[in-house]
């Protein structure tokens, strides 16, 4: 039985380098081609996402709009942040990220705020899900998820085999 795994090719920098071409392997493997391509189809959703939430001039509105487009997807990372908002301010509600809790200051004077709900946009940037053969949920940091990165292609490929499964970024 063969294993495929997927490898990654990507560019990278700081302020002052770039790197092109940069590889690298996910970390796990799957006997099965069909959940490997699904994984494949995955990752390509995700960035997509990614791309979209890191375009220049989004604003806060629109992201939550993308989030709200993915959420059910399985690659999706859920975690949620409270926005938090004075109810005299006329500013636009801000992140307070609490991942369980509201702040104990804000918790006891809940009639001073406006409170909202939503996930939280740097998790499901830089956070894919995966799933292995036994349907298993792996979530990690995709490596052409930054500041300086962007994501040329991924592919699938097996030692044994000879295969074309691309995406091209």
């Amino acid at each position: 039985m063969s294993k495929f795994r997927i490898k990654y090719n990507y560019n990278s920098g700081d302020s002052e380098n770039s790197y092109s071409g940069l590889e690298g392997v996910v970390e796990i493997y799957w006997e099965d081609l069909e959940n490997a391509k699904a994984n494949l189809k995955r990752i390509k959703e995700h960035y997509e996402q990614y791309k979209k939430l890191n375009y220049w001039s989004i604003d806060e509105d629109e992201a939550e709009k993308i989030i709200n487009e993915n959420k059910d997807k399985d690659w999706f990372v859920a975690k949620k942040v409270f926005k938090i908002k004075d109810k005299n301010s006329k500013s636009k509600f801000h992140n307070s990220y609490c991942m369980e809790k509201l702040p104990k200051d804000i918790e006891n004077d809940l009639d001073k705020y406006e409170i909202k709900e939503v996930f939280d946009t740097n998790s499901a940037e830089n956070y894919i899900i995966l799933y292995t053969d036994n349907n298993k949920p792996f979530q990690f940091f995709p490596s052409w998820c930054g500041y300086f990165e962007s994501l040329n292609f991924v592919e699938i490929f097996s030692e044994i085999e000879q295969n074309d499964l691309k995406y091209v970024a």
